[in-house]
Formats: structure tokens, C-alpha cells, sequence
């Protein structure tokens, strides 16, 4: 079902002559750079105004079993679909909370009342506005997209987005920041999966997919990790004619033992994947992985929808939702249009010592 394809990725940053990073102010570390890589429209965004984490504010820490690993989960803001009926497409961020720590490794995206009908996913991706100036290399917001399929939607769809941040007890944000890598690409071949590798020697957290053009008539069926070295993303129509573009793959790895500013070692990290799969017949279906091991944190999440026994007719991704009270996710797909009898694939990736 999954293709990784060879293709030279898009590095935002090094690792190279940033050790003295956290010397710089907080503020710094968490302005947001003017590098828009993918052109997107930001009157459409939005985001939760608190970054206090509470459950009141949406917000949920994890800490591993050593505690000198967290990971932040935040829920932020619903966003109301605009435009042409039919058409109607939201854009959601979530930004991490930089000022206690957390650097963003992953997110999810939600459309409120799923199931619901007519509305699918076209990204679930870092912002790519909130890419930090030189010299940070770090993203801080996660934004989701949807979009209707059709016209069966009566009023106008919600979407909101979950950001998912990293934090290494005994370092800042910004150098955290300075071991991460962030990589993007996709294939040259429309109608095929496309797999964002991470060097061998880093270790592996995650990544997300978008349909590019945003207005071509794709939708997300994929975006998962393909442990232990890259993230795939696939997205289709519906099994009615051709597919136009490719989709677009993000991935993300740290180093992995990350060296603080005066360059000690804080020590070493590893990864691994996990997932759950469930089938059936109907319209939603939908699988959900929990985690309760406390040596692993789960630094990102994704999933895909499979159809069978005719691959033919596509199952589109409607929600990607971290788990709050417990670490992991649920993921929900959809048929549109032509019935697609199938299930939803949940999976994660998980950071240890």
C-alpha cells in the first residue's frame, strides 16, 4: 500500500554552530519567521488564545517513567468552514508553548462532530508561516485543514487543531530547537504515496501530510509514520478519475543524544512505532491506539483509511485526535461518494531514554 520514494528532501536547518541558541531571549526563540513555504491564506487561521495548560484551556502533560521527558498536548480553537457550498474550506493552528519548554514535533486535526458528512482532511501539517527566523530552525504552530466533499452539507463545518510539543527537562525551547531537523518533499508522480526520510543516524518523531495545490480536489487518505526513518503521505480523489498532483510529506528528527548550549551532552533518546488497526462497513469508521507504557511518550500521531476488497474507491481521513486523558489517538475515515467498505489504521510515534 506504501511507496517510499527516493527523492532529495528540503532540510530548513542544521544542527551546525547553533549550540549557543538558549543564549538568546526567550522571545526570540518563539517569534515566528516570514518564510511561508506553501503560500497558504493566514486570514483563515486561528488558534486558543491561553497557553496555560489546564483541563479547563485543553491541555494535558505527559511525563515519561525517568521524568526528564514531557510532551504537551494542547487543543486549540474551532474554526468555522467559509466559502461555496460544496466547497467550504477551514484552516486551524495551535501553537506550542515555547515559554515553558516545548518545541513542536507534531499535531491533529478535528472535524467537530465527526462523523459528519461531507467534510474531509487536506492537511495536518506544521504552519509553515510559523517557521522561526534565522538563526532558530523550528516550527510553532500546527495547522489543520478541511474541506467539503460535494455539496451534502447543509451549514457550514468546524475544524480545530492539536499542537504537540517536546520538552527535555534541563533544557529551553530554543535548544531543543537547535537538535531538531526538519525535512519536506514529494514525488514528481502524482497518484503514488510519498515517504519524507530523516537521516539514519537521527532519530525519528514524526512529520505530517497536506494535499498541494491546496484547492485541487484531493483529500488526505494517509499520513503516518513508516518507522524508523520516515513519514508517508498519500491523498487521491475518490476513485473516479485521475489524480492530479502529488502530496506533500513533513518529517522531523532530533538528534539523538541533543547537546545543550554549552555543548554537554543531555543525554539519549530512541523511538519506535506503534498502531491498531479496525475494519467494518459503513460510512465512518474509526481505530484508536492507547498507550499506557510510561517509558514511551507519544510525540506524534497519524493513521490512515483502507477500503476492501475493490481498492479502487478511496477512504478519506476526518480526524487525527491525540489522546488527553490517556497517551494516544483515534483516527476516523470516511467513504465519499462511492461506498468503501474498509477500516481506519491508527499509529504513533513514541520518544524514550
Amino acid at each position: 500500500m506504501k511507496m517510499t520514494m527516493k527523492m532529495t528532501s528540503l532540510r530548513h536547518g542544521t544542527r551546525a554552530g547553533r549550540g549557543w541558541l538558549a543564549l538568546l531571549p526567550l522571545a526570540a526563540a518563539t517569534a515566528c519567521g516570514a518564510i511561508p513555504q506553501d503560500g497558504d491564506d493566514q486570514t483563515a487561521l486561528a488558534q486558543g488564545a491561553a497557553l496555560t495548560c489546564s483541563a479547563a484551556a485543553g491541555c494535558k502533560e505527559f511525563t515519561d517513567a525517568t521524568g526528564t521527558i514531557k510532551v504537551q498536548v494542547r487543543t486549540c480553537g474551532w474554526v468555522t468552514a467559509s466559502g461555496p457550498a460544496g466547497s467550504r474550506t477551514a484552516v486551524a493552528t495551535c501553537t506550542v508553548d515555547n515559554d515553558s519548554g516545548y518545541v513542536l514535533v507534531g499535531g491533529g486535526a478535528e472535524i467537530e462532530n465527526a462523523p459528519i458528512p461531507g467534510a474531509v482532511l487536506k492537511s495536518c501539517i506544521p504552519d509553515p508561516s510559523s517557521w522561526t527566523s534565522s538563526p532558530l530552525w523550528y516550527y510553532t504552530r500546527w495547522l489543520a485543514r478541511s474541506s467539503e466533499f460535494g455539496s451534502s452539507n447543509g451549514s457550514a463545518h468546524r475544524v480545530r487543531a492539536y499542537s504537540i510539543g517536546l520538552r527535555l527537562v534541563g533544557m529551553t525551547a530554543a535548544e531543543t530547537g537547535a537538535n531538531l531537523l526538519w525535512a519536506d518533499g514529494t514525488d514528481p508522480n502524482p497518484g503514488v504515496s510519498y515517504t519524507q526520510v530523516v537521516p539514519e543516524t537521527n532519530v525519528m518523531l514524526g512529520g505530517g501530510g497536506t494535499v498541494l495545490p491546496y484547492e485541487t480536489p484531493m483529500y488526505l487518505v494517509m499520513s503516518e509514520p513508516s518507522a524508523p526513518t520516515g513519514w508517508t503521505v498519500n491523498a487521491h480523489v475518490n476513485g473516479t478519475g485521475p489524480d492530479p498532483f502529488p502530496p506533500k510529506a513533513y518529517a522531523v528528527s532530533i538528534n539523538p543524544c541533543p547537546t545543550r548550549a554549552n555543548g554537554a551532552v543531555w543525554g539519549c533518546l530512541r523511538s519506535s512505532s506503534a498502531a491498531t488497526i479496525s475494519s467494518g462497513s459503513g460510512g465512518y469508521l474509526s481505530a484508536t491506539y492507547t498507550e499506557s507504557d510510561p517509558h514511551f511518550l507519544v510525540t506524534s500521531i497519524g493513521g490512515h483509511g483502507f477500503s476492501f476488497p475493490n481498492t479502487s474507491p478511496k477512504r478519506f481521513l476526518t480526524d487525527i485526535i491525540p489522546g488527553l486523558s490517556t497517551q494516544g489517538t483515534t483516527v476516523w475515515s470516511k467513504n465519499t461518494n462511492v461506498f468503501a467498505a474498509g477500516g481506519s489504521f491508527a499509529s504513533v510515534m513514541q520518544l524514550s531514554r
